[in-house]
């Protein structure tokens, strides 16, 4: 299955303010107002990569080829919007009813069964966006975990302070409850 974020819903700044980040940084004058909100995009931006998904919340789309008897989806999701298809034959972009299944979300991810009586329509053959799974993904403003907040701060810190790629003369060690410990529990394979 591929994924793709759609559109985001909510900014950065949604989840942290702009004054939160600049108690947390110590930095008391407006100078570097802008820069330091493009530092708060890149810090969600990283927690998002070492996740593996997305924590502010927005659209995405899961594609695959077929159908598959059921489906899991594992991260943090709020919504199914739809789930769409290519017919064949004519590849057209169809819409599957609601009636058809039955989904719950869960705190490890988004689960989605077949009524028993459904039949899975054929899918147009070599596309790879033949089934979509449209959802909304991430943490609503308001409810993101104190800890993955806080991993956004450390790496705001982090990267206002060091305005380079590397740093000479200096021992650098990861804090044993930086960044890394806060995300632990929200990481996937502990999720599965």
């Amino acid at each position: 299955m591929h994924r793709r974020i759609v559109s985001q819903i909510h900014s950065s700044q949604s989840y942290i303010s702009l004054e939160d980040v600049k108690a947390h940084l110590r930095v008391v004058n407006t100078d570097e107002d802008a820069y330091i909100a493009a530092l708060l995009d890149v810090a969600f931006d990283a927690v998002e990569q070492h996740l593996t998904y997305p924590v502010r919340l927005c659209k995405v789309q899961y594609t695959a080829y077929s159908w598959t008897g059921s489906v899991f989806i594992p991260g943090r999701f709020q919504a199914l919007e739809s789930i769409k298809y290519y017919t064949d034959p004519g590849n057209v972009l169809t819409t599957m009813a609601g009636t058809e299944y039955a989904y719950q979300f869960r705190e490890t991810g988004f689960y989605l069964e077949w009524i028993n009586d459904t039949t899975l329509p054929d899918t147009y053959e070599d596309r790879l966006d033949g089934v979509q799974y449209n959802l909304q993904m991430g943490w609503v403003p308001g409810n993101l975990p104190a800890s993955i907040r806080h991993a956004v701060l450390l790496n705001i810190g982090d990267y206002y302070e060091e305005r380079k790629n590397e740093v000479m003369g200096i021992t650098v060690n990861a804090l044993a409850r930086g960044t890394d410990a806060l995300l632990k529990p929200y990481l996937i394979p502990l999720f599965v």
